[in-house]
Parts: structure tokens; C-alpha cells; sequence
């Protein structure tokens, strides 16, 4: 994470994402889980800072691919207990809004280069 902010609610999603998930999976499943995502997404950014941009791309480097596995997890395999949490505006909203939305800011906080790699 580049700023202290970025780390603060990063890590507020990865922490409770990654023991959830540690929890079900088991310690030895979900290690395997974290390195196949940490290689597979470290060739998939060279693949595609050495095709897609003649200068390569600048990826920043921190945990967002794991970021991104882990919320495929959670929108897969985690189901709304709440449906009606919150309201705004009329919307309805489960309690996984709340955990979406600090995933996205986290997420979306560099740009491209933080966007490209979760």
C-alpha cells in the first residue's frame, strides 16, 4: 500500500477476508490458495506490461491480487444475511455492502496501477 490511509482500510478488508476464509478452507488449502494467486498474478502482469504497453506498465506492488481473490471468494461463497442492512435513498443494501465498498476504495485508491492488478 502506498499511504498509510491505503493501509489502514486495506488491510481492515484483507485481515477479516483472509482469517474467514483461512477458517473454512483450512491452513494448508488456503496457503496454497494465497501462492498460486501471488504466482499466477505475477505472470499475468508481465504478460501484460510487456504486450499490452510498449514502455511497460507500472504495476504498483502490494497485496491487491489476493485483495481481488478474496472478494471472488466473498461475492461467491458468502451469502447475505441481512438483505435490507441499510437503506439509502430507497436502496436496500445487505452488510457486504459495507465490505465492498472499503475493498473498492482500497482497490480503486492508485488508479490504474492498483486497479489492474486485484
Amino acid at each position: 500500500f502506498g499511504t498509510v490511509g491505503e493501509m489502514v482500510v486495506g488491510l481492515a478488508v484483507l485481515c477479516p477476508l483472509s482469517r474467514r476464509f483461512e477458517r473454512e478452507m483450512g491452513s494448508r488449502k488456503f496457503g496454497t490458495f494465497v501462492f498460486f494467486t501471488n504466482v499466477l498474478s505475477t505472470i499475468f502482469q508481465i504478460v501484460c506490461s510487456q504486450t499490452l504497453y510498449e514502455g511497460g506498465a507500472r504495476y504498483e506492488p502490494g497485496p491487491y491480487p489476493l485483495l481481488g481473490a478474496l472478494l471472488f471468494l466473498y461475492h461467491r461463497y458468502t451469502p447475505r444475511l441481512y438483505p435490507r442492512f441499510f437503506s439509502i435513498l430507497g436502496f436496500d443494501f445487505s452488510e457486504k455492502a459495507l465490505t465492498y465498498f472499503f475493498a473498492l476504495q482500497a482497490i480503486f485508491s492508485g488508479g490504474v496501477s492498483t486497479f489492474v492488478p486485484a
